[in-house]
């Protein structure tokens, strides 16, 4: 079916009976993927891509993936920092982005391939980055990472992109996003910090990446937000260029935070 008539079936689907003008088509897509935006967790049908606060030292926000194991459990898998790849039931306050799929196989597939990349947390085999590295893979059959030549890790974020990516469902693309501004930088600064005075075992060569990874500071930063802002989106735009997972990014941020000031809502 042609783009123009899928997005017209849905405004009637939605029984919008006065046509907008083709300038309002981005607003009504994104008034119509708000009701995707939840503060329970078991809202989850298969997947969801979840935003939390997290502690210092590491970024203030925090994105990881909400999914359902074979037991129809929920499972809250994350990068969590430099080596430190998690996956275990809900801790934490989060929001959750639920991105709409046309086939319930999609999102089914999607869980599926979560617990996959999950069985390699052993492995502890990611090491933390700046650079948003659309390079970076998982292997379909094994879950296991597979970086490019000129790689060096992932963020939080751009863990759950490469998951998404690598599993054919592209969230979010690296085209376009522009270099890092003062926030993005002092962020950056932050994290390579962490890295260098980060000495415990499990962190095994944290030092060592800091030094790797201090030249990418000011590179293009995909933020925690932009993930599940990518997610508000219908999936027809997938993947989601910059100014809308910014835009969408900051409505998640602002209802995480009432969510935790205020509570769920009734």
């Amino acid at each position: 079916m042609p783009l123009f008539l899928r997005k017209l079936c849905r405004l009637l689907l939605l029984g919008v009976t006065k046509l907008p003008h083709i300038g309002s088509w981005g607003l009504i897509a994104k008034l119509m993927e708000r009701g995707r935006l939840s503060t329970n967790c078991d809202d989850t049908p298969s997947v969801a891509v979840c935003l939390q606060r997290n502690d210092p030292p590491h970024c203030n926000l925090h994105v990881g993936i909400v999914h359902r194991n074979g037991a129809g459990e929920l499972r809250h898998l994350h990068f969590a920092w430099h080596r430190r790849l998690r996956s275990h039931k809900i801790e934490s306050k989060l929001i959750c982005a639920i991105p709409n799929y046309e086939e319930v196989a999609h999102r089914l597939w999607m869980a599926t391939y979560c617990g996959l990349v999950a069985r390699n947390i052993p492995k502890r085999s990611i090491p933390y980055n700046l650079r948003f590295d659309e390079g970076v893979l998982f292997d379909n059959e094994t879950g296991e990472v597979r970086f490019g030549p000129e790689s060096t890790g992932l963020t939080c974020a751009t863990f759950v992109v490469a998951v998404f990516r690598s599993a054919g469902h592209p969230l979010v693309t690296s085209a376009g996003w522009p270099k890092a501004h003062a926030e993005d930088r002092h962020v950056q600064r932050e994290l390579v910090e962490a890295l260098r005075s980060d000495i415990r075992p499990s962190s095994v060569d944290a030092p060592q990446q800091a030094a790797t990874i201090e030249s990418q500071i000011g590179e293009a930063r995909c933020r925690p937000e932009h993930v599940p802002g990518a997610c508000l989106e219908p999936q027809w735009m997938r993947p989601i260029w910059h100014a809308p997972c910014d835009k969408n990014g900051k409505l998640v941020v602002e209802s995480l935070d009432i969510y935790l000031a205020h509570g769920a809502p009734n």
